[in-house]
């Protein structure tokens, strides 16, 4: 292949031919082999064909690193004033519906409600139809919000930042453990865009719909004073990193089975 001809991959990333011809293997085992061990052939395949996904396109992965930190590193200065007109809705009698919707966004936006409630549905679908499509969406949506929601909780834990309601003086404050101090990132939209993204690029039909409603989790965490906008922003870019490979990691398998 040509890249791997001139130099452009290094020696330990795969080919796009023996990509294509290693999946389409699986693919072929994969019919004959249990429901499990299927399973786990293609938590393996996707993770590898993401990463070979991220590695082979190093440099626009380090441009798009680049420009978001620099946009994170803009946005900062002005979180308060931001958070402010987010979180303005005045003293209508809509304001305590969106207050409430607010709430139950947030608490129903975690991990364990919107997330669980996203692989079930999906695995439920994969188990009812037999379906390898459905199966790889679920692992997908997983493995977004394994790998987005792990390097958000080791970033806030590490920086310190305070969360705007705190009632803490703003900044980093260094490694921490407690919850007044763990505002960058946000974990809520990291694990909500972290499930979604990938979805949105394998199966628009739903994974667009449901970036909807992460939209409307990480706009509650502001609404709540719980996260600044540039805690928000960089959640949604680091769901962007994972979320991508793995979306186009889905398409490119269901593409090779299909010809299979």
């Amino acid at each position: 292949m040509m890249d791997q001809k001139h130099g452009l991959l290094p020696p330990s990333v795969p080919s796009g031919n023996e990509l294509v011809t290693a999946e389409s293997a699986a693919g072929r085992e994969c019919k004959t082999q249990p429901i499990l061990a299927c399973w786990w052939a293609d938590v393996v395949c996707l993770f590898r064909s993401a990463k070979t996904l991220l590695i082979s396109n190093r440099w626009k992965l380090l441009v798009f690193v680049l420009l978001g930190s620099a946009l994170i590193a803009w946005l900062m200065p002005q979180d308060l004033i931001l958070l402010a007109q987010v979180r303005h809705v005045g003293d209508s009698p809509e304001s305590e519906r969106i207050r409430s919707l607010a709430r139950w966004l947030s608490y129903w936006g975690d991990v364990a409600g919107f997330n669980v409630l996203v692989f079930v549905t999906l695995a439920g679908l994969a188990f009812v139809r037999r379906s390898s499509f459905f199966r790889r969406l679920t692992i997908a949506a997983v493995l977004g919000t394994v790998l987005t929601g792990g390097v958000v909780n080791v970033i806030r834990v590490s920086t310190g930042r305070a969360r705007p309601g705190s009632n803490l003086p703003p900044g980093f404050y260094g490694p921490s453990m407690s919850a007044r101090k763990q505002s960058f990132p946000s974990a809520h939209t990291a694990t909500s865009f972290g499930a979604c993204v990938p979805l949105a690029v394998a199966f628009p039909p739903v994974g667009v719909p449901l970036l909807v409603v992460s939209g409307g989790v990480a706009w509650s965490r502001m609404q709540n004073n719980s996260h600044h906008p540039s805690d928000v922003l960089t959640s949604v870019l680091l769901s962007l990193v994972f979320g991508v490979p793995l979306g186009l990691a889905v398409r490119r398998k269901q593409h090779l089975t299909s010809n299979v």
